[in-house]
């Protein structure tokens, strides 16, 4: 059985990796083939917000046949297990709130004012046209949890808690995480700046969460999916709310 999850995580793993890599090079190979795409703004975002959308549905559907058995399994006992697994979710709900009260609170402390770049094309989708506000919550929302959860989790923290042990997987794999959602903030590094990394941050911290209580429901990936999700929704209910789009 050890073995079988170890085939799967890789698996999850490896088929994001290699979806990520297909992905950049399209948009690269885009981008030169149409020169003018990237100085129109609003096309360009319009553009990369769909084709974003088209991946992650690729790539969603992709991992949730590969993880159809486990997937199965955990529907299978889904009503015994109600309560637990809404509870987790509200729990790591309720640590995300409080640790990103308490990041804002310390960032005003610094002084340091810049969001993650990641955060600022959520932005720009939120200000965009009504179809790509809708690209923008089916993404955020019922997607990339589904999508990160399986590769973070079920995938990266499964691998490395078995070869470094648990802490240790949970760690690796909320750095992993954050640094995937901040690889603008990596390329800054050789620009100098350095104080954009304290923006990944919060996502390390929300790896951190999830993956405890992930843990701590019998790794029941649902309880980490559906945390993601109420999280993300959220998240995104507030953007739309700020950008005077509700």
């Amino acid at each position: 059985m050890a073995e079988g999850n170890r085939y799967l995580e890789l698996r999850l793993v490896k088929t994001y990796i290699w979806s990520l890599v297909g992905i950049t090079l399209f948009m690269t190979i885009l981008v030169i083939a149409l020169p003018g795409l990237a100085e129109d703004e609003s096309s360009f975002l319009a553009v990369s917000a769909f084709l974003n959308l088209g991946w992650y549905v690729l790539i969603a559907l992709g991992l949730l046949y590969i993880a159809r058995r486990y997937i199965k399994g955990e529907l299978s006992s889904l009503g015994k297990d109600k309560k637990k697994i809404a509870g987790n979710i509200l729990g790591a709900f309720f640590f995300m709130f409080a640790a990103n009260v308490a990041v804002g609170a310390f960032f005003m402390w610094l002084g340091h004012e810049r969001t993650a770049v990641n955060q600022e094309y959520l932005e720009r989708l939120a200000e965009s046209a009504p179809a790509v506000q809708a690209s923008l919550f089916v993404f955020a929302v019922l997607l990339a949890p589904v999508v990160e959860e399986l590769v973070f989790r079920k995938g990266a923290m499964g691998l490395l808690a078995r070869r470094y042990g648990l802490v240790a997987g949970v760690v690796l794999s909320s750095l992993v995480f954050a640094l995937a959602h901040g690889m603008d903030e990596i390329s800054r590094l050789f620009m100098g700046e350095f104080d954009q990394l304290l923006s990944l941050i919060p996502y390390f911290i929300l790896g951190l969460i999830i993956g405890y209580f992930y843990y701590r429901s019998g790794y029941r990936i649902m309880v980490a999916v559906g945390a993601h999700m109420l999280w993300n929704l959220v998240q995104v209910a507030l953007l739309f709310v700020t950008m005077g789009e509700i």
